[in-house]
């Protein structure tokens, strides 16, 4: 992916968050005028305009803190990925993992273990069917989900299948229809493609 920042005239739409500064992100999908960058801190969502391209940073920075930005995306993986609408209503992705499609080696089968709650200060919990991953220009829907906990007013749990995903490239899930945000899903792949970068840096 391409490495960017803030352009020094620009005051992101959606808040610094984990942009503030010189940092430098990595852009994982571009959706139009949107889009989502990798930061040292996490996951950033954002405007084209709001960036502009920098060379590699890691070139010129020493071993040792190009090692600890590699532990820091690695070590994001394991921690609680969650799609949320506001303080009170959230997902939590347990598990994400794929495996290649059965007729298609272009296209692979993902399986999201996820636990949606509420406090009902805002109607009903969003249909986990609504839900959708996001992967390059492609977004899609469940074919399939198991339930292990229904209680629509306060906390739904269980297993959304999603077929025909492009083989390559990061996948974003966010939960429900509406008001949920997109997070990246800690599959195998991208792990490995952490683990090889790591390797990289202490070789």
């Amino acid at each position: 992916g391409v490495s960017v920042k803030v352009r020094a005239s620009k005051v992101p739409q959606k808040g610094w968050g984990h942009m503030e500064g010189d940092t430098v992100g990595t852009v994982i999908v571009v959706s139009g005028c949107k889009v989502s960058l990798l930061s040292p801190g996490g996951l950033w969502e954002g405007f084209v305009g709001e960036l502009e391209e920098v060379a590699d940073s890691t070139a010129a920075q020493p071993a040792e803190d190009a090692l600890q930005c590699a532990l820091n995306r690695l070590q994001a993986c394991w921690n609680p990925v969650v799609s949320r609408f506001n303080a009170a209503y959230h997902c939590t992705v347990a598990q994400a993992t794929e495996a290649p499609s059965e007729n298609n080696p272009q296209t692979r089968t993902i399986r999201v273990q996820f636990r949606v709650a509420g406090d009902g200060s805002v109607g009903a919990l969003q249909d986990p069917m609504s839900s959708t991953v996001s992967c390059g220009a492609r977004t899609l829907k469940p074919t399939a989900q198991e339930v292990t906990a229904d209680d629509p007013a306060r906390e739904i749990s269980g297993t959304l299948t999603f077929t025909d995903v492009p083989a390559a490239g990061p996948v974003l899930f966010s939960y429900g229809s509406e008001g949920y945000s997109r997070v990246p899903l800690p599959l195998s792949a991208h792990v490995r493609g952490l683990l090889l970068e790591l390797l990289s840096r202490a070789a």
